[in-house]
């Protein structure tokens, strides 16, 4: 089952999206910002929080809305837990989850460009130090790993 929030921002739609993982075997949240602007389908970027956050954090205390509206840009901001982005022996597959199940979902629901260079995936603290491996991991999925700084 799918919950779909929709909120209409200038220039833009900030949806908060419901939906079971298969891959986490649990329920998910993930906020995803849809432009008004340009024609579709948009290239997308999956942008992550760090350890003592949720899916929440980058819409409730940064600008990511104002940035976001200048771009023909999907920004989807998923729930990553405190998982590392990376697959857990003998636990749950963050990497997995993250990097096939979510991408997935996302081009299934929204209008994203589903070609590894209509992909790109960044955030700050733990998800792009060593011991996120995601990028590396699925080279052919996501065109390039970034570090987020948004005020």
């Amino acid at each position: 089952m799918i919950g779909l929030g929709v909120l209409a921002v200038e220039n833009m739609a900030l949806c908060e999206f419901r939906w079971f993982s298969n891959v986490l075997e649990k329920q998910v949240g993930t906020l995803v910002i849809l432009p008004d602007a340009g024609s579709p389908p948009f290239a997308t970027y999956y942008l992550l929080h760090g350890l003592s956050d949720d899916y929440t954090i980058w819409q409730r205390r940064t600008r990511v809305e104002v940035y976001a509206a200048r771009w023909p840009l999907i920004v989807v901001m998923p729930d990553g837990f405190r998982g590392f982005y990376t697959n857990h022996h003998g636990g749950r597959a963050y990497a997995k989850y993250i990097g096939e199940e979510l991408p997935a979902m996302i081009e299934r629901n929204f209008p994203a460009r589903p070609q590894r260079d209509g992909r790109c995936i960044g955030g700050q603290s733990m998800e792009l130090t060593e011991r996120c491996a995601l990028p590396w991991d699925i080279p052919t999925f996501f065109s390039r790993p970034t570090r987020t700084a948004v005020d």
